[in-house]
């Protein structure tokens, strides 16, 4: 009984660092805003709110690099977040950071239809598609890519804009932070 009770402890202590989680760093560049109703919410510096949400969602999981830091790094080399669609670019800019991911992303919907643009308020609703893509930087391999939507209805033009790309950004995130 002793040699059983024995084996199994050394089993448990054995398996114990495969069990034990990781915490692995992420980076959220800045957006590509494809939009013609991105410039009135600055959807492509929408990656900071993405980064609250992925830090809030991934339980500990993942750990998100500065977002100041990242432009800091990507003016630095003269790359637009445009850029970072060549895996060698995003890959440079985690590298930089010590990220072991990196989140680009371009908003290719971000539109208000309302019966009239008020900034105040309008009977319309607004939609937000926003494509994202992980990779993985040891590997360069993309880890997720994926299309995440919002809409929103009633209230402003900006102020429906504002909220279907949170519901994006909320959708996006839950998925990041499952990685």
């Amino acid at each position: 009984m002793r040699i059983l009770v024995a084996g199994l402890l050394a089993a448990i202590i054995v398996a114990m660092p495969a069990m034990a989680q990781t915490t692995r760093v992420i980076a959220v560049a800045d957006f590509v805003d494809e939009t013609h109703g991105g410039v009135f919410i600055s959807a492509s510096r929408l990656n900071e709110p993405l980064a609250t949400l992925i830090n809030n969602r991934a339980g500990g999981r993942l750990r998100v690099a500065s977002v100041t830091v990242l432009r800091d790094e990507m003016r630095a080399r003269g790359l637009t977040p445009r850029d970072l669609v060549s895996p060698t670019s995003a890959s440079v800019i985690a590298v930089a950071l010590g990220a072991d991911l990196i989140v680009t992303g371009r908003w290719t919907h971000l539109d208000a239809d309302a019966r009239e643009l008020e900034p105040f308020f309008s009977p319309g609703s607004a939609n937000a598609v926003l494509e994202i893509r992980v990779l993985d930087v040891a590997t360069r391999r993309v880890v997720l890519r994926d299309s995440f939507h919002g809409i929103a209805a009633g209230g402003g033009a900006i102020g429906m804009l504002w909220r279907a790309a949170y519901m994006a950004l909320y959708h996006a995130a839950d998925t990041i932070g499952r990685l």
